[in-house]
């Protein structure tokens, strides 16, 4: 019972949203699917590659939430 429909404020952040989604389904195809799973099955199988999977999706999370909350707005 609560489910309800939301829109974008404004056409600015559609294109946000595009073009992050975007980035996503590449990184997704780029990694052969889940990056989450490469990193677990990784570490699973002992491969090398695990703690570069793992540093990575780390460094994207920051730099993405750091985006989100500073903003976008250039450095003054």
């Amino acid at each position: 019972g609560h489910f309800r429909w939301e829109a974008c404020e404004d056409p600015r952040e559609l294109r946000r949203q595009i073009f992050g989604a975007a980035l996503m389904g590449g990184g997704a195809v780029v990694a052969l699917g889940c990056s989450i799973g490469q990193g677990l099955s990784a570490f699973s199988v002992l491969a090398f590659s695990a703690p570069v999977t793992f540093a990575s999706i780390f460094a994207g999370a920051a730099f993405g939430l750091r985006q989100l909350i500073v903003g976008f707005q250039p450095a003054e």
